[in-house]
C-alpha cells in the first residue's frame, strides 16, 4: 500500500506544471480578476498495481523473535532513508562447514639406489728414488748380545747365548797321535775328539774303570813306549783305548807319556754346542751330535803337566752315553 501511495504523489506535480502551461499569457491590460476560459474535470484516475504482490508469508514465531533480535542489533547507525519503513537486512544462517573427507596418501615406493660404477684407474704410488750416500767415516760396531748368562773362558765369545753359568770339576787330559781325549768329572764321562779326517768327529763314553778292581791294577801301572815317541793310555783313557778298537785304531798312541790333570769347566750353548776347557788354554767347541768340533783360544791360563792323576772309580753298571764316527 505504501507503494501505491507513493505513485499517486508522483502525480500531483505533473498536473500543476500541466495548468502551469496552459495560463494565458498577461497583458498589458489592466487585471480585472481571473477570467475561467475553459472548465476541465480530470475524472479520477485508478491507479492500479504494474504487479500482483503476493501474499506475505507467515513469519513463525521462531523467525519473528529472530528478525526483532537483528532489528535491534542492528549495526546501522543512522537510518538514510525516509523514517516511513525500515529497512531491515535479514541475517543469513551460518552456512555448515563441510567436513574435511582424509585423503589417504599412497604408501611410498621405494627406489633401488642405482650401484656405482667404479670407472676410477688405480694409480700406484710413486717412492722416492733411493739415493746412495757414501760413508766417509768408518760404521760403528754393532752393540754384543745381551744374554742372561756370560761366557766364563771363551775369548772372543760365541755368537749365541749360553744356556747357563760354566760348570767346573775335576779333569783329565791327554793328547794322541790324531786326537783327544778329555775326562769331565762332573758328568763322569770320557770325551773322544778325532782330528784323522778333514771333517773332524766326536765321541763320548762313560769312563768303566775301577781301581779297586783286581783285573783293572795294570792299567795303573806306568805307560809302556810304543815307539816313535808314542805310549799307550793309563787308567779310564787306557781300558777305553784296549776295549773299543775302533778308537784304538783312529786315534793312535798317546803323545803325552803321561795323562794331565786340570780343572775343567763346560758350558752350553742355545744351539746345543758344548764347550769344554784344556789345560793348554784353549777351549773344545763340540757340535751337537757329534758331526764335528773345532777349537778356540780361552782366557783361562794354561794349567803346567803332572806325572799321573787317580781317577774315580766308575758308577755301577756304566754304559756309553752315545758315540759317532
Amino acid at each position: 500500500m505504501d507503494f501505491i501511495m507513493l505513485r499517486g504523489l508522483w502525480l500531483v506535480p505533473v498536473l500543476f506544471i500541466l495548468l502551469v502551461a496552459c495560463t494565458p499569457e498577461a497583458n498589458n491590460q489592466a487585471d480585472n480578476g481571473p477570467q475561467l476560459v475553459l472548465e476541465v474535470t480530470i475524472p479520477p484516475t485508478e491507479i492500479r498495481a504494474t504487479r500482483f504482490l503476493s501474499p506475505t508469508p507467515t513469519v513463525p514465531a521462531t523467525a519473528t523473535f529472530m528478525r526483532s533480535t537483528a532489528e535491534l542489533n542492528s549495526p546501522l547507525d543512522n537510518v538514510t532513508v525516509d523514517a516511513q519503513y525500515v529497512i531491515v537486512t535479514p541475517t543469513l544462517p551460518p552456512s555448515k562447514t563441510p567436513t574435511v573427507t582424509p585423503t589417504h596418501s599412497p604408501t611410498p615406493t621405494i627406489t633401488p639406489t642405482p650401484s656405482l660404477t667404479n670407472t676410477s684407474t688405480s694409480t700406484a704410488f710413486l717412492l722416492p728414488t733411493s739415493i746412495v750416500i757414501p760413508i766417509t767415516e768408518p760404521a760403528a760396531d754393532v752393540a754384543n748380545r745381551v744374554c742372561d748368562s756370560t761366557w766364563g773362558f771363551i775369548y772372543p765369545p760365541p755368537e749365541s747365548c749360553p744356556l747357563g753359568a760354566p760348570v767346573a770339576s775335576q779333569g783329565v787330559y791327554q793328547e794322541f797321535s790324531n786326537g783327544y781325549m778329555v775326562w769331565v768329572g762332573s758328568m763322569d764321562a770320557i770325551y773322544v775328539l778325532f782330528k784323522d779326517d778333514a771333517v773332524r768327529r766326536w765321541e763320548v763314553k762313560r769312563d768303566f774303570f775301577d781301581e779297586s778292581n783286581p783285573s783293572m791294577a795294570y792299567l795303573d801301572a806306568a805307560p809302556q813306549s810304543l815307539g816313535a815317541g808314542m805310549w799307550n793310555p793309563r787308567r779310564g783313557f787306557g781300558l777305553l783305548w784296549e776295549q773299543d778298537a775302533y778308537i784304538k785304531n783312529r786315534i793312535g798312541g798317546a803323545t803325552q807319556q803321561w795323562e794331565q790333570p786340570f780343572s775343567v769347566q763346560v758350558q752350553t750353548a742355545s744351539d746345543g754346542t758344548l764347550f769344554v776347557t784344556t789345560p793348554r788354554g784353549t777351549v773344545f767347541g763340540l757340535m751337537s751330535g757329534g758331526i764335528s768340533w773345532d777349537q778356540f783360544t780361552g782366557s783361562l791360563p794354561p794349567q803346567a803337566p803332572t806325572a799321573a792323576v787317580q781317577a774315580l772309580p766308575p758308577p755301577e753298571n756304566a754304559f756309553p752315553i752315545f758315540g759317532g764316527k
